[in-house]
């Protein structure tokens, strides 16, 4: 099998999600790393190789759309996909199109 060429960065608080997020992206080939709190996301981040970083829009109390600021500040042009179990539109959370 060849080595995954992409690395996703998931931040979910939710284990189950990270779960379902993992072998989903590895049966794609993807290389999967992940982040149960803010905090440990921006170390993942620091420690680098990120192409991709798929993140809930509540992270534990913790706002992602608020994450999602830093990210872009800190790593401009790093893709961000936003995700959510949240009844509702992610829209409404405050998360730009």
């Amino acid at each position: 099998m060849d080595s995954p060429s992409h690395t996703v960065l998931v931040v979910d608080d939710d284990s189950s999600i990270r779960f379902l997020c993992r072998v989903n992206l590895e049966l794609e080939g993807w290389a999967e790393r992940e982040a149960a709190t803010i905090e440990a996301a921006r170390a993942e981040l620091a420690a680098g190789a990120i192409d991709v970083v798929l993140l809930d829009v509540h992270v534990g109390s913790a706002s992602g759309v608020d994450f999602l600021g830093e990210v872009r500040a800190g790593y401009p042009g790093l893709p961000v996909a936003m995700l959510t179990g949240s009844v509702g539109s992610p829209m409404a959370e405050g998360v730009a199109a």
